[in-house]
């Protein structure tokens, strides 16, 4: 799918470029394309829009950290609405599944709750793709509250609408099963920040069928006294760390390729290493000794090991005792969270 870049478009690309003090030189080698082909997308001169990959756009606004609204005003990227093909196959899909979920299970009950959610909700029905497949069933099997998963995410949405955000790409074949440290950098008080990660199918289904989806699963908020870590889809829910002008931010990193994407509304800077500044905690894969050593300082937003997708088997407790219920600092400064798990609320 093209997207089309006009003069206006190609106006607003270039006031983000300069703000950010990149030459156009150095846009090109960052998107391994011609310095010319830079040239007739940035020109203000066209007689008529140039088409643009959509994969290559999307790498574009990553490198420039803005939302399509940015470049493409209220109109918007892609308009799917009223397309006769993708109406078809989204009627096909919404058949399909609910035959699948509605067959007898140990959970009926919830299954047909389910497949009847699935095929009445117009929000989850305009983001229908390979995703059905690939995550609903798992999914819906685990969390029993479904909507709130939907909800919170915009699948077909990697580039966000609005605001500023960046991304860097796991590569399995470098690092898996392991910890990664990237550091996030606020340009304005009280940033708050949303975290995601993408999953992609290896297969094509069709031009108008997206092959990546997003899922958005935690979000940090820096507040005057502290740094409040939500986790949308794991436990503890919500907790709060030592507030701090650059956020160092950890994840684990499983045997799957991701692109983690990191929303804000307001600008700020992401840096996944650090060789150049020894005195500084060193970014990229860690330990877990090491992540426990910094979390017991309070000294990271940590997003531990999934409780259900990355847990090795039923006996498998998980790196949440370590990191979040043997730390002093931690329970102290969650009083609340602590004393409502002890009461089980």
């Amino acid at each position: 799918m093209k997207l089309k870049i006009g003069n206006h478009e190609a106006t607003q690309l270039r006031s983000r470029i300069a703000g950010i003090g990149l030459t156009q030189k150095q846009l090109a080698d960052k998107l391994s394309v011609s310095e010319r082909y830079i040239r007739e997308i940035l020109s203000t001169n066209k007689t008529k829009s140039i088409g643009v990959d959509k994969e290559k756009m999307e790498e574009l606004l990553a490198l420039l950290g803005i939302g399509s609204d940015h470049i493409f005003g209220a109109k918007g990227m892609i308009q799917t609405d009223g397309n006769p093909q993708l109406e078809s196959y989204v009627k096909k899909l919404k058949g399909g599944m609910y035959k699948l979920l509605s067959k007898d299970t140990p959970e009926e009950t919830h299954n047909q709750q389910l497949a009847h959610y699935l095929q009445e909700d117009k929000a989850v029905n305009k983001t229908m793709g390979f995703w059905y497949t690939l995550i609903v069933k798992t999914i819906a099997d685990k969390y029993k509250v479904m909507r709130h998963f939907f909800d919170e995410n915009d699948f077909f949405s990697v580039i966000p609408k609005t605001g500023y955000w960046r991304k860097f790409r796991h590569d399995a074949s470098l690092h898996k099963n392991c910890y990664f440290s990237f550091k996030l950098t606020p340009k304005s008080k009280n940033s708050s920040f949303k975290i995601a990660y993408t999953l992609e199918s290896p297969i094509d289904i069709g031009s108008l069928i997206p092959r990546k989806i997003k899922i958005v699963f935690g979000k940090i908020e820096c507040m005057d006294d502290c740094i409040v870590v939500t986790q949308f889809h794991d436990t503890p829910g919500s907790y709060k760390i030592k507030t701090a002008d650059e956020i160092i931010v950890t994840l684990w990193l499983d045997e799957a390729n991701h692109d983690f994407i990191l929303m804000c509304d307001d600008d700020f800077e992401l840096h996944t290493n650090n060789p150049n500044a020894p005195d500084s905690y060193p970014l990229g894969a860690k330990t877990k000794r090491e992540v426990r050593e910094l979390f017991h300082e309070l000294g990271t937003a940590l997003f531990p090991r999934n409780h259900i997708f990355h847990r090795a088997g039923r006996h498998d407790m998980g790196d949440d005792p370590i990191f979040f219920w043997n730390n002093r600092k931690f329970i102290e400064l969650n009083a609340d969270l602590t004393a409502a798990l002890l009461e089980g609320k």
